[in-house]
């Protein structure tokens, strides 16, 4: 189970999935950094948003 205090945790509506798609897209630039892929990685699994 994920830290009550995550971000991820309080991401249930489908508008909120949308804004965390949009803030993976604008990681892009970023996305070889260990804690951007790790970010992305948990969004994917845990919320089933592309990037």
């Amino acid at each position: 189970m994920s830290d009550p205090g995550d971000i991820l945790t309080r991401v249930q509506s489908s508008r909120a999935k949308d804004y965390v798609s949009e803030f993976n897209a604008a990681l892009a630039l970023w996305r070889r950094e260990p804690a951007v892929r790790e970010f992305i990685h948990r969004t994917r699994k845990e919320l089933g948003v592309a990037a």
